[in-house]
C-alpha cells in the first residue's frame, strides 16, 4: 500500500509541475519564430558551449559520433542535436523529449529524422543505458520542484550508458525579470548527480549586454574573461 501511496503523491507532483512549465511556456511558444543568428553576440554565445561540447566529447573517447545515440531532455525545436549534426552525429541516432507541443511539431517539422516524442523528462519510455550521451540545455533551471528535478536526475541517469556522459548548460545566476526558473549552482549539481563527477566551467555573458556588444566587434572575448560576468555554467558529468 506504501507503495501505491508513494507513486499517487509522485505523479500528483509530476502533474503540477506539468501544469505549471505548461502554463509558464506554451502560449510564448505559439508566438515564437525560429531564427538563426542574428547578431554577433548570438554567434559567439554558440561556439562558445560548442567548442566545450567538442571537447567534453574528445575527452571521453565518444568522438566520431557518427556512432553515438544521443538523448536531449527538453529538446525544445531541436537546436542542440542540428548542433551535434555538425560535429558527426547521425540523424537517426539522436533523440529527444519536450512538454511543449508546439516545440515537438516544429522539431518534427525540420529534422524529420530525429526521434523526438512529446513528455514527461522525469518518466521517460527510453531503455536503461540506451545512451552514449544526455543533455541537458536550460531545462533544469526551469523546473522549480526539487522532488521533479530529482527524478528527472534519476531518469538522465538511467537511460545513459556506464561510460556515457551527460553535457549540462543552464543558469548560474538567478534571473530577476524571469520568475519561472532558477540557477544551479556546481554543489547544486552534484547533489542531483551523487555518483557522478562533474567538471563545471562558467560560460555566457548575459544577454542584456548584447546592444553594447554588437557595437565593439570582439569585445564579447574580452567581457567573457571575467568570471563574475558569465551567467551559465557548462558542466560535464561522468560515472565515478
Amino acid at each position: 500500500m506504501s507503495n501505491v501511496a508513494s507513486r499517487s503523491t509522485e505523479n500528483g507532483v509530476l502533474d503540477r509541475e506539468e501544469t505549471r512549465l505548461l502554463r509558464a511556456y506554451q502560449e510564448p511558444e505559439r508566438r515564437a519564430v525560429v531564427k538563426g543568428f542574428e547578431t554577433e553576440f548570438d554567434m559567439s554565445v554558440s561556439q562558445a558551449y560548442e567548442r566545450r561540447i567538442l571537447r567534453g566529447l574528445k575527452r571521453h573517447d565518444l568522438l566520431p559520433l557518427c556512432d553515438k545515440r544521443v538523448v536531449d531532455f527538453g529538446c525544445g525545436c531541436g537546436a542542440r542535436l542540428r548542433d551535434l549534426m555538425r560535429m558527426g552525429a547521425a540523424p537517426e541516432n539522436l533523440y529527444g523529449v519536450d512538454l511543449v507541443p508546439e516545440r515537438i511539431d516544429l522539431c518534427r517539422q525540420l529534422s524529420p529524422n530525429f526521434h523526438v516524442s512529446l513528455g514527461n523528462a522525469a518518466q521517460t519510455a527510453f531503455e536503461r543505458g540506451q545512451f552514449d550521451v544526455a543533455l541537458n540545455f536550460t531545462m533544469m533551471s526551469s523546473v522549480l520542484d526539487d522532488d521533479v528535478a530529482r527524478l528527472i536526475a534519476a531518469e538522465m541517469d538511467r537511460v545513459v550508458k556506464p561510460n556515457g556522459i551527460i553535457l549540462w548548460y543552464d543558469l548560474r545566476y538567478q534571473n530577476p525579470w524571469n520568475p519561472n526558473v532558477r540557477p544551479y549552482s556546481t554543489r547544486a549539481i552534484r547533489r542531483l548527480f551523487p555518483d557522478w563527477r562533474v567538471r563545471a566551467k562558467s560560460l555566457t555573458l548575459p544577454p542584456q549586454l548584447s546592444r553594447v556588444l554588437n557595437k565593439c566587434p570582439g569585445s564579447y572575448g574580452l567581457l567573457h574573461l571575467v568570471p563574475l560576468f558569465r551567467i551559465s555554467l557548462f558542466a560535464v558529468l561522468s560515472r565515478r
